[in-house]
């Protein structure tokens, strides 16, 4: 039988995070953005990661950054 070959989740999360994770260095104006994007989500902090990541991946060149609300 011929067939695809098909990847476990832990084979693509690999590759995904080889191609666009990069390490996030926290500088003071980057934590006084988190700290209003959280007041503005009254402490949500999976809204505020999703709002967080957005902006500072907007702002990133050619860098790509996936921030959960677990490492926040």
């Amino acid at each position: 039988m011929g067939g695809a070959v098909m990847s476990t989740d832990s084979e693509e999360s690999e590759s995904e995070n080889k191609l666009s994770m990069q390490q996030f260095r926290w500088t003071p104006a980057k934590e006084t953005l988190l700290e209003e994007i959280l007041m503005k989500h009254f402490f949500d902090f999976h809204a505020a990661a999703k709002e967080f990541t957005r902006i500072i991946n907007d702002q990133a060149s050619g860098e790509c950054y996936q921030i959960d609300a677990k490492s926040l």
